[in-house]
């Protein structure tokens, strides 16, 4: 009877080490596809930043010109 409760007791730390390894395994597999999927996001705002920086650029760039070109006109000066 001694012998098999030693079985029993042998088994049972065997399936809670095994569970613990299943575990450590999963959240490891978890965490390295958060990691990655979190890249592609910040990847995805920083294009979206510089999208928006060069479309501010573009635009501010076109308002200049034609604003220093009212301002040649006003004077009467040509181009």
């Amino acid at each position: 009877m001694e012998i098999i409760r030693e079985f029993i007791i042998l088994i049972n730390k065997v399936i809670m080490v095994m569970t613990s390894s299943v575990m450590i395994v999963m959240s490891t597999v978890y965490l390295t596809v958060n990691f990655i999927l979190l890249q592609f996001a910040v990847a995805k705002i920083l294009k979206q930043i510089s999208i928006t920086y060069l479309s501010l650029q573009s635009g501010l760039s076109i308002f200049t010109l034609s604003f220093s070109q009212r301002c040649i006109l006003i004077r009467g000066e040509s181009l």
